[in-house]
């Protein structure tokens, strides 16, 4: 008999507070249409900040969690695509991910070899398939191109890192903090790190020569910046606004981009939204994450775990780690 209830991790209200977080009983959606997963494991994403800050004011009380991985239980339809006993990854950037049990739409749910496990897959998503498109698909990285990525020691920058890396002569550059100076240097080679509060005043003189893709997670003056250090044909994909997750500024413009100064400076300006794209474009998202699983496969990427926290209420434990900014690599929930 198909379950009713689950254990979820629940946001009740948007001030950022611990106590707006409960690890609660939850009913689960009919099964009739839906795929219904037992989770393995979930992936903790700085979207959750998003989230519990109120930035993208879904109504409430939710379930929070955007990815998880875990088996297939039970399907409501006939699918050709999905049967009981099948490893998937599932996506909804509207939540829904922490709990014991989902049920999803199909096209929110990824098949994925049984050689690839739970932690591997709850990596793969988000972070991989994300870098991937805003690097190939929309910033044309080939040989020799400059690259600027935020975070650069977090989930999302190291799999930009290691997807760069996959090219000859590609110069990364990026922020991080001091403390994770050293583990970029000697694991990755990286030397052209900062952190954030610097970048303005210092990045002209590591980087003279101007970039040609730029990662923008910021926004203000910091994205501004950035931009004008595009060189011509240089691209700035936009997919976050850490810099706007303040409660205060949650309404306050991030800044406008002129398109007679993109025509005039030769530079390109792209926005990314995962989630789109898998409403829209879901084939597109399957043909890269099994471009993904190969490159695991083949060594090319190796997903960076900076821990793995055993249970759904570990949660405001493990989401405290990414508010820090104390992490290298991702952040995991272990459900079962």
């Amino acid at each position: 008999m198909s379950l009713k209830r689950t254990k979820s991790v629940v946001l009740t209200g948007y001030s950022g507070a611990p106590e707006m977080v409960e690890t609660r009983m939850t009913e689960m959606r009919p099964l009739d249409g839906l795929i219904e997963v037992q989770v393995h494991t979930c992936g903790i994403n700085f979207a959750d900040i998003y989230q519990r800050s109120g930035f993208l004011s879904l109504p409430l009380p939710f379930t929070m969690g955007l990815e998880c991985c875990g088996i297939v239980t039970a399907i409501g339809y006939r699918s050709d695509k999905f049967r009981v006993g099948d490893k998937v990854i599932c996506y909804n950037y509207m939540g829904g991910m922490y709990s014991e049990q989902v049920r999803v739409d199909e096209i929110n749910c990824f098949k994925i070899p049984r050689d690839i496990s739970f932690e591997e897959g709850a990596c793969l998503f988000i972070n991989y398939v994300s870098a991937y498109l805003c690097l190939l698909e929309i910033g044309n990285l080939t040989d020799g191109k400059s690259v600027f990525i935020h975070s650069l020691a977090g989930g999302f920058g190291l799999a930009a890192v290691q997807i760069c890396q996959r090219f000859k002569d590609v110069t990364i550059y990026g922020t991080a903090s001091p403390s994770k100076f050293q583990y970029l240097h000697d694991r990755y080679g990286l030397s052209n790190v900062m952190v954030t509060e610097d970048l303005i005043d210092g990045f002209c003189a590591m980087c003279p020569g101007g970039l040609d893709i730029v990662l923008e997670t910021e926004s203000g003056d910091v994205k501004d910046f950035l931009m004008s250090q595009l060189r011509p044909l240089g691209r700035m994909i936009i997919l976050g606004a850490k810099s706007s997750i303040a409660r205060e500024a949650i309404d306050r413009p991030v800044g406008l981009i002129n398109p007679v100064d993109l025509i005039l400076t030769n530079r390109i300006v792209s926005g990314f939204h995962l989630g789109v794209l898998c409403d829209n474009r879901k084939e597109l998202l399957e043909e890269v994450l099994q471009t993904v699983i190969d490159w695991l496969r083949d060594g090319i990427i190796n997903p960076v775990i900076h821990s793995i926290w055993d249970s759904l209420e570990s949660y405001l434990d493990a989401i405290a780690v990414l508010e820090r900014r104390s992490n290298i690599g991702k952040i995991l929930l272990k459900i079962t």
